[in-house]
């Protein structure tokens, strides 16, 4: 295949996204809302906020390092992850529990300040917003040390983690088994999966985390483009069975061992 078919299919592929994205969306927006499973430990949230509140004991939210800025492959995850603290902040500002985030990426500290006040402002609870809710803790390493003492100090009931993470997830994650809370993470980064699996008591792997913001909000738009997610995932995975099989039932081996 030459460069010039190469860029064609990707080309054909793209618009067909595109076209099918659009379609789905559109049809989301006339009510023909997709179905999307149950996402476990997007159900169990609730739960441990108010394991929080019966201890009298803090949330706490972290949302990933990503490379340390939103300039990288990894803003999506830390995106998703904002979502999921809207949702969480939401629930803290209705049940009355104390919620705590750290971050890493300076361009978060705004973002989840305005999130933390949208929420609390919707539920009526201005007044709970205290200035110690949104922590800028520095690099990957030192945001670990941080959120290690804010573990043994404040001991948070509720330990959520979802985002993109690195080499500091599993420092979290342990601090945060010590000190007996709940913890719900997800990453969509592959070499850090295997700690959440291990550590958390819930868990999204891969996708869902991309699909949590979906999940939670609702949103027409949101939900059909997910769906058109869904499909071109389907017809990749189809293309790809299609060409190992005619390239396996084209090959020299094959056609010997079918003359045997």
């Amino acid at each position: 295949m030459s460069l010039i078919e190469g860029r064609l299919i990707d080309l054909l592929f793209l618009v067909f996204t595109g076209v099918t994205t659009i379609y789905f969306m559109r049809a989301a927006l006339k009510g023909k809302l997709p179905k999307i499973r149950t996402i476990e430990a997007i159900e169990h949230i609730p739960e441990a906020i108010g394991r929080a509140i019966e201890m009298d004991r803090p949330v706490h939210f972290y949302a990933g390092s990503g490379g340390g800025t939103l300039l990288r492959e990894d803003a999506p995850q830390l995106l998703s992850g904002m979502n999921v603290l809207s949702h969480v902040a939401r629930l803290t500002a209705r049940h009355g529990a104390k919620l705590i985030t750290s971050h890493t990426v300076p361009e978060l500290v705004p973002m989840s300040t305005a999130i933390i006040r949208d929420s609390y402002q919707v539920e009526g609870k201005v007044e709970d917003i205290r200035t110690d809710m949104v922590r800028f803790t520095g690099g990957q390493l030192s945001t670990a040390a941080a959120v290690m003492g804010m573990m043994e100090r404040e001991k948070p009931a509720a330990n959520i983690l979802i985002g993109s993470f690195w080499a500091e997830s599993l420092i979290m994650l342990d601090s945060g088994a010590i000190s007996g809370g709940i913890q719900i993470g997800g990453t969509a980064t592959y070499h850090q999966i295997a700690f959440f699996v291990c550590a958390c008591d819930y868990f999204l792997i891969g996708e869902e985390v991309y699909a949590a913001g979906a999940y939670l909000s609702g949103d027409p738009e949101t939900l059909g483009s997910l769906q058109a997610q869904d499909i071109s995932r389907i017809i990749i995975i189809v293309m790809i069975i299609g060409l190992v099989l005619f390239s396996t039932l084209n090959s020299n081996w094959f056609i010997n061992l079918l003359k045997l």
